[in-house]
């Protein structure tokens, strides 16, 4: 099955930004698996959802994406790298389940020619921060210790990446960087080949700067004031 260059587009935009939480099939074009957590849930520990996405050949143009939203446990296997909690995946109850799949239709509406799964991703993603989160524990800090992390210097390592600072030099230093890790180097160079400087192309390179361990952020801040 051939998929058009926007299907094709987007895939390579997902698995930018996504990486390891997508799942692509090798066996049937347009076939994937996405994993959806709470940006801040890292390893499943509050929750967690599968989408498994099926692209006919003749989407956006012609043809809506269908997009199916469940637990993670059927899928487990291919997200090795998520933590399976001490009380299992979380499976939301019946009417959370239609609560979701009506969120789902809703990001997906009537938008030919349009590239909509990621925004199902987010709109998932809002939902498990809005309904999972909300069950941890609130834990009370001390007034002294607030007032210490209130004056407290930001590291550089705590910054978020503007829009305006990712350009050809960023992602040339971002390269060099990781250089000897095969996995975000190969990520980085989906992204590269997005329409440069489109939304999808920003959010794939933001993706790669956040999944960068300290010291590789030190590196790329050394690298970009020595190229400047």
């Amino acid at each position: 099955m051939e998929l058009s260059d926007d299907a094709t587009d987007e895939i390579a935009a997902l698995s930018a930004i996504l990486g390891p939480d997508c799942w692509l099939d090798e066996e049937m074009n347009g076939h994937l698996v996405l994993c959806v957590s709470p940006e801040v849930d890292s390893n499943e520990e509050v929750g967690c959802l599968a989408l498994e996405v099926t692209m006919p050949p003749n989407y956006p143009a012609d043809a809506k994406v269908a997009i199916v939203c469940s637990s993670l446990a059927q899928f487990a296997h291919h997200f090795e790298h998520r933590v399976v909690p001490a009380a299992g995946f979380f499976v939301p109850p019946p009417e959370q389940a239609a609560g979701i799949e009506a969120l789902i239709m809703a990001a997906i509406g009537n938008r030919p020619g349009e590239a909509v799964v990621y925004d199902v991703v987010d709109a998932v993603r809002q939902w498990l921060e809005a309904n999972t989160l909300g069950a941890l524990p609130t834990l009370e800090v001390d007034a002294d210790v607030s007032a210490m992390m209130a004056d407290a210097e930001v590291s550089e390592d705590d910054l978020e990446l503007d829009d305006e600072d990712i350009d050809e030099e960023l992602i040339d230093v971002m390269k060099e960087v990781l250089e000897d890790d095969k996995e975000q180097l190969k990520r980085l160079r989906e992204a590269e080949r997005l329409p440069s400087g489109s939304a999808s192309q920003r959010e794939a390179i933001i993706a790669v700067w956040r999944s960068m361990s300290k010291q590789q952020r030190r590196q790329l801040d050394s690298g970009e004031r020595s190229a400047s």
